[in-house]
């Protein structure tokens, strides 16, 4: 009896224990100002997501959805920033910022360099009672630029392009009224013909680089062009 007592007093601390959140909430939480929201990237994955079960039961045909900026300790546990006002209902936001509080994420793959540990959006939605977190989008096999693209002889803009893709607008990056660009070193044949060979930069980065990479690879360029490394600049705007 002994024995069980205690084994039952450690499961139930246990469970008190995982309902805590990693790092406390300083309530009330503020509202997100547009800059902090446009220099956020998209979360990381997270594999624990039993804390959506906070989030309001619902069978409503109406999507809920609430999400918010945060930045990652070392441990790449969330510490919330502020909270995207969208008129939802308070109940389901409070709700949405302590699911989230609780949630364990993925190291990073892009860059964040908006202050220590980076920003974040996260965002948290539920249909017919099923709770989810919004995956990031995945991010093309291409790396940073060093110091030196690796491309010889340098130049520092492409000529303009006789043949131009334009780049779809990623729909979560639409979704969430972020705009962005992204420079990329592109190595240009003497034939017109480029390949990508880099990303010089992402602001912000993880929403717009899988499209960027798509769409320039199609690039041409006027024949006889110098070869060389070039940087190409694709802006994302939402009057575009």
């Amino acid at each position: 009896m002994r024995r069980t007592f205690w084994a039952v007093t450690a499961l139930l601390a246990a469970q008190a224990s995982a309902a805590e959140p990693h790092v406390p909430i300083k309530w009330p939480v503020p509202a997100c100002a547009p800059q902090v929201v446009a220099s956020a990237s998209p979360a990381p994955a997270t594999s624990n997501s039993d804390s959506l079960l906070k989030l309001p039961a619902s069978a409503s045909l109406i999507p809920m959805s609430a999400a918010v900026i945060v930045s990652l300790t070392p441990e790449n546990r969330p510490v919330i920033e502020c909270v995207i006002d969208e008129g939802y209902p308070t109940g389901f936001q409070i709700a949405a910022v302590e699911a989230i509080s609780d949630m364990v994420f993925s190291t990073p793959r892009a860059v964040n360099e908006a202050g220590p540990g980076g920003r974040y959006l996260v965002r948290v939605s539920t249909l017919f009672g099923v709770p989810w977190v919004e995956q990031p989008p995945p991010l093309p096999i291409l790396p940073k630029c060093a110091d030196s693209s690796g491309v010889w002889p340098w130049w520092p803009n492409a000529p303009k392009p006789v043949s131009r893709t334009r780049p779809v607008y990623p729909s979560r990056a639409q979704e969430e009224g972020i705009e962005g660009s992204v420079v990329v070193v592109m190595d240009i044949f003497s034939s017109g013909a480029a390949i990508p060979q880099c990303f010089a930069s992402a602001a912000p980065p993880g929403w717009f680089e899988e499209e960027t990479l798509k769409a320039v690879a199609q690039y041409r360029f006027p024949e006889g062009t110098v070869r060389g490394g070039y940087t190409v600049t694709v802006r994302f705007r939402m009057e575009d």
